[in-house]
């Protein structure tokens, strides 16, 4: 299979993935965002795609292009293990917004997944972003994108944390204490 291929098959899976889940478990926000293709993405994919095909025209042959290929398709088979296992942890309680405050459906989940990382779905997400790019052997969108990805998510995470522990009090500064982000560099 071609980088190309492997990088749409694993985009489709993605992107329709997050779609149904969001049918199953929250048919009522089910619209054109529960896609999660926002302009700012899809101008990341273009970009990405572009310089695959700048630079890439030929199938993989150099031993780097092999080696990121077999990384970029590990990389993404773990990132969506890993976010969609945030997901089913939480279902109902899971959502591609940030609420602001607590719904019934809401507890402090310190289980499964989360129980090693606060936050899954964003380290799953981030380890995606990178194979994905790794996939097609870019070398600058593997390092800019992943870079954007991280800025977005460490502002995220804080703010997220912050109304987690607004919600849920002592509980969750002793979870945020003791339970690493996930991503590299963000408490």
């Amino acid at each position: 299979m071609t980088p190309l291929r492997c990088f749409a098959g694993f985009l489709l899976l993605f992107h329709l993935s997050e779609f149904l889940f969001v049918l199953w478990v929250h048919p009522d926000e089910c619209s054109w965002a529960a896609w999660l293709l926002t302009p700012a993405y899809v101008g990341a994919l273009s970009f990405s795609v572009a310089e695959h095909w700048l630079w890439h025209r030929r199938p993989h042959e150099s031993v780097w292009e092999q080696k990121a290929l077999y990384w970029g398709v590990l990389l993404c088979v773990t990132g969506e293990i890993v976010r969609k296992s945030a997901m089913f942890t939480l279902r109902s309680a899971f959502s591609h917004r940030i609420t602001r405050r607590r719904l019934k459906a809401h507890c402090l989940c310190t289980r499964g997944i989360y129980a090693r990382c606060r936050h899954p779905a964003y380290l799953g997400w981030w380890l995606w972003t990178i194979g994905m790019q790794l996939l097609l052997g870019n070398r600058i969108s593997n390092v800019v994108l992943p870079l954007i990805a991280w800025r977005f998510f460490q502002q995220r995470i804080a703010y997220e944390d912050a109304l987690l522990h607004q919600m849920f009090g002592r509980a969750y500064l002793q979870y945020w204490r003791r339970t690493p982000s996930g991503l590299p560099g963000i408490r």
